[in-house]
């Protein structure tokens, strides 16, 4: 497998079933992506009938029963008769006071798909269940529209087909479970995935152990052996390890270590706040990740959070609006941690830190919800019109709908241009 330090390494005794287990996670993946009506159990045991038997003939002590093939467990797994396909990610805000949509497709193997019993399942608020039939795009494609939602009030929704034989949700478990979208609009004040210096200070000292330090994770029991950041990025804040070694070599001992945010300038509306915590502590009392918040650029604090063991990527969020002793223009946020009595092994890691100002308006034109009617909006602009959302998907081609018909065409084009033009 793949090793610290570049290369490859052949892996022994004390490592191959941890090497092995992403190998079969992924097949995993793979299987229930395909055929996701399959049950966890179900995945299980397709995936053993489909290995490549190694050794002796049968299960044995050193290959178990044989090398996963993910071919032959993708010959072996039945595609669902009827399964949704998502076209993209799904949105988690939509426009605030106005219809929006979204574009899926419906695909039906061997059994009719009954169109009339395509439909979107939604409840605002928590309240009654609700319904709509969405509009047939073709090609198996369907346009599901979202009702008009108060600002800041939520939409749960799931999706339900039905063929000749079929019954699907989206979720699978749905309606118990949904998808949730919250009628806001974002303005992104500062965002970082730490691939880039952006200004965070550390205190802790060089010499105590367990100092942030912003790296490519080297995992451990302890540690993440990998950022949170969703694309290509690679590089978080963590405290020690940052080498390798055994699992308490750089160990917050002592402490507290403390990691604090660039000053963020705010403005009127309200702030929400998130990121992505690994936090893990054991072997001794336990510790937990404090969280702080100042407005007015450090000289008063208050405590958010405690984030007690995870030992896994947590997403975290909290709205400046919930503390009102907090006053100010001037915003940093701080996580520190300590190992007080130095007697566990504990790390904590964050990533993904992003600072929104919360609207209910919105420019017209701006695609992005940014708060600003730019280039990056034309660039949404040209593929919800040219590209393969031009048959109008989720809210980004929503907002450059000048002439509201519920598609972006040529003529939305002038629209747009005014917007960016205008004050």
């Amino acid at each position: 497998s793949t090793w610290s330090d570049g290369g490859y390494e052949m892996l022994g005794e004390f490592h191959d079933s941890a090497a092995a287990a992403a190998f079969v996670a992924g097949v995993a993946a793979l299987v229930r992506s395909y055929a996701p009506q399959l049950s966890a159990s179900e995945v299980s045991q397709l995936i053993i009938d489909s290995t490549d038997d190694l050794g002796d003939t049968g299960w044995d002590p050193v290959f178990g029963t044989g090398r996963v093939n993910a071919a032959r467990a993708l010959e072996a797994a039945q595609a669902p008769a009827l399964r949704f396909e998502h076209l993209g990610p799904l949105p988690d805000t939509i426009p605030p006071g106005r219809a929006s949509s979204i574009t899926l497709r419906v695909a039906s193997v061997g059994e009719a798909l009954v169109p009339s019993r395509v439909r979107l399942g939604y409840r605002i608020d928590g309240g009654a269940d609700l319904s709509s039939q969405p509009a047939s795009l073709g090609d198996d494609l369907y346009r599901f529209d979202f009702p008009p939602v108060p600002c800041e009030s939520s939409l749960d929704y799931y999706f339900l087909a039905q063929s000749t034989g079929t019954i699907v949700t989206d979720p699978i478990g749905a309606p118990a479970e949904s998808f949730t979208l919250r009628a806001v609009v974002r303005e992104t004040l500062f965002s970082d995935d730490f691939e880039n210096d952006l200004g965070w200070t550390v205190f802790g000292g060089d010499s105590l152990s367990g100092r942030w330090t912003r790296v490519v994770p080297v995992g451990t029991s302890a540690q993440p052996a990998f950022d949170r950041s969703p694309d290509a990025g690679r590089v978080c804040f963590i405290t020690g390890q940052q080498t390798g070694g055994d699992d308490g070599t750089n160990d917050v001992d002592d402490g507290p270590v403390v990691l604090t945010s660039p000053t963020i300038v705010l403005g009127d509306a309200d702030i929400e706040v998130s990121f992505s915590c690994w936090v893990s502590s054991s072997g001794g009392t336990p510790d937990v990740l404090i969280v702080e918040a100042s407005r007015n650029d450090g000289a008063e604090w208050a405590v958010i959070d405690a984030i007690a063991s995870t030992d896994a990527w947590v997403q975290r969020s909290f709205r400046l609006g919930d503390f009102p002793e907090l006053v100010g223009g001037e915003l940093r946020v701080r996580f520190s941690i300590e190992d007080s009595p130095s007697d566990s092994l504990t790390e904590a890691a964050v990533d993904e830190f992003w600072v929104h100002a919360i609207h209910c308006t919105f420019a017209k034109g701006d695609a992005n919800l940014d708060g600003h009617v730019d280039l990056l909006d034309w660039s949404e602009l040209t593929t919800c019109t040219s590209g393969p959302d031009a048959f109008f998907t989720g809210q980004r081609c929503d907002m450059v709908d000048f002439d509201h018909n519920l598609r972006v065409d040529l003529r939305d084009v002038a629209g747009f241009q005014n917007a960016f033009a205008g004050p």
